[in-house]
């Protein structure tokens, strides 16, 4: 304790240090049609990269560094790097019903077959890389230390037909812990070892009528994650030779299929 900067204090904390620094990069391409024949739809696509030595603004929320008085050694790419990212929106009118291509005629049928909207929203990207800690053998430090980074042994496993309760996700012989009273060289966060990809589709199915110049309803039907996927979460990145849930995955990182009805009354 006696040879810390200021050996008075067990901890200094500074929420606000202005310390941090990001670098981003990103090519953009956005294609859109607006209502042609009842169709109109949206799609974007990034492909990018984002480095940075801190994970937070906020440092009380931020991963401390290992040495504070060198962060060149943090920096690495951003927890939040997503190198490719696709998401596509859009709305189609259905041709039936009154003024439209099939049944178009006034009469029960025509009404209740037409005038409904198809809806989407869906968003796929890569998955984040992933920030692996060591057991502490810098005393004199904050506490954080990271593993030595092995050659040769990939640290992601593979993702084949996985199963949560039975394969971890990553590979714990890939690292190998610091010897007592130095740095690990494995990197902030680790490119080369990603979470799960998030894929999601929601759709909606809505119908307007109206009763009258005034008076006009609208019912909806929304479904959020339509095909019901499973995106699980990331797995346990304390590293240490002894702790057998490395790499284990032990949550679900999104929501099983949802919907709702919705019905409004505009007067």
């Amino acid at each position: 304790q006696a040879l810390r900067p200021y050996p008075q204090y067990q901890t200094i904390t500074s929420n606000f240090n202005e310390s941090g620094a990001s670098n981003y990069n990103a090519l953009q391409v956005t294609a859109q049609k607006r209502f042609s024949k009842g169709l109109e739809f949206l799609v974007s696509y990034t492909l990018s990269r984002n480095y940075s030595n801190t994970s937070s603004g906020f440092s009380t929320f931020s991963a401390q560094p290992v040495n504070t008085y060198n962060r060149r050694a943090e920096f690495s790419l951003a927890n939040s790097d997503i190198p490719n990212s696709l998401a596509i929106s859009g709305i189609y009118e259905l041709p039936v019903g009154p003024g439209k291509a099939l049944l178009n005629r006034k009469g029960i049928a025509g009404h209740a077959l037409g005038g409904w909207q198809l809806g989407w929203v869906t968003r796929y990207h890569s998955g984040t890389p992933v920030a692996i800690t060591a057991s502490n053998v810098l005393p004199l430090f904050n506490g954080c230390n990271r593993p030595n980074l092995l050659k040769g042994p990939n640290p992601s496993l593979t993702r084949a037909n996985f199963d949560p309760s039975t394969a971890p996700i990553y590979n714990i012989n890939a690292f190998s812990q610091p010897s007592d009273y130095s740095f690990g060289d494995a990197p902030r966060v680790i490119g080369s070892l990603r979470d799960f990809p998030y894929l999601n589709e929601d759709g909606t199915r809505a119908k307007g009528g109206h009763f009258s110049e005034r008076v006009d309803m609208q019912f909806r039907a929304e479904f959020f994650n339509v095909f019901n996927r499973t995106i699980f979460g990331g797995g346990d990145t304390a590293y240490s030779p002894s702790n057998a849930n490395f790499g284990y995955v032990g949550s679900q990182a999104n929501s099983p299929r949802q919907g709702q009805l919705g019905l409004r009354l505009r007067f």
